[in-house]
């Protein structure tokens, strides 16, 4: 069922939280979606937004803040201090949401952040993913992931898959490597399905699947994606070791840019370069003359 938030429904919001009835908020809020909590968090004054949001549990609190429009995260996350956001909010994350939202953060509150964050593992995963530039796969991959040796059976994917299930909300393949960690290719729900789990990993798994490196632009990351009609694509660095996956949901940010910078050059616009500050009107209506004219 969809949610519309009326400003009616965002008043009744107000009047409670200016009364404190925490049980009468956490009953509004409490079936909502997470995108749906973001809209109220989003149209809320900001002590509203983080009275409301510390009644959250905290998964959900996490899932509600990376559907807030950037600002808003930025403003809702500078009222928490460094520890907070380290034990509230990273742990809820996957890692790829998790990098994103601490690269936002101020240098200051970012080396808090991570010397508060107690699992070495995720600092280490974490610390890894900064490293890569935003706008490449590295910088859009989640280290969450399922593999297996391709000297395995089928039934150690089985049991990969179960000892992850908690950690990956979507499961579309098992990924393949060799003893050196070198990504070789994948295993698909289906075959896990139907296959003998005494089968070896290595007569069942696809060695065309296909990879990117790290370094790759996001751009073509989006394209090679919507081509192939590809869920998720695994990602490899320099030497073809599989680091983590980009899932089609990671890519829908760069597919909407590139399609509204698509847009605005049509209508003479430059999305990267184009500025009001720096151009005259004269400027404005030159680059834009054929589409006025038609």
């Amino acid at each position: 069922m969809s949610f519309n938030l009326s400003q009616q429904n965002l008043e009744r919001v107000r009047e409670l939280v200016a009364q404190h009835n925490v049980e009468a908020l956490t009953r509004e809020v409490s079936e909502l979606h997470p995108a749906d909590i973001a809209e109220v968090l989003d149209r809320l004054d900001l002590d509203e937004a983080r009275y409301i949001y510390d009644l959250l549990e905290a998964e959900e609190a996490g899932e509600a803040l990376m559907h807030l429009p950037d600002d808003r995260r930025d403003e809702l996350l500078g009222t928490l201090s460094g520890r907070e956001i380290a034990e509230d909010v990273i742990g809820q994350l996957d890692t790829d949401d998790a990098a994103d939202v601490i690269a936002e953060l101020p240098d200051e509150v970012r080396e808090e952040v991570l010397a508060n964050i107690e699992d070495s593992a995720l600092k280490s995963e974490l610390t890894e993913l900064l490293t890569y530039d935003e706008n490449t796969a590295g910088g859009l991959m989640a280290k969450e992931l399922v593999k297996v040796n391709v000297n395995a059976s089928m039934l150690q994917c089985v049991r990969e898959l179960r000892t992850h299930a908690g950690d990956i909300e979507h499961v579309y393949m098992i990924n393949v490597v060799d003893e050196h960690g070198k990504f070789v290719g994948t295993i698909s729900m289906k075959d896990l399905l139907t296959r003998s789990l005494r089968t070896p990993v290595r007569e069942v798994y696809d060695p065309d699947a296909i990879s990117l490196r790290a370094d790759t632009d996001a751009e073509e990351v989006s394209r090679i994606m919507e081509r192939y009609d590809l869920p998720v694509v695994p990602v490899v660095d320099d030497r073809g070791r599989l680091v983590g996956r980009i899932t089609i949901d990671d890519v829908v940010d760069v597919i909407r840019e590139e399609e509204t910078e698509d847009a605005q050059k049509m209508g003479g616009m430059e999305a990267l370069e184009y500025s009001y500050s720096n151009s005259s009107l004269w400027d404005m209506v030159k680059a834009r003359a054929g589409w006025l004219v038609i």
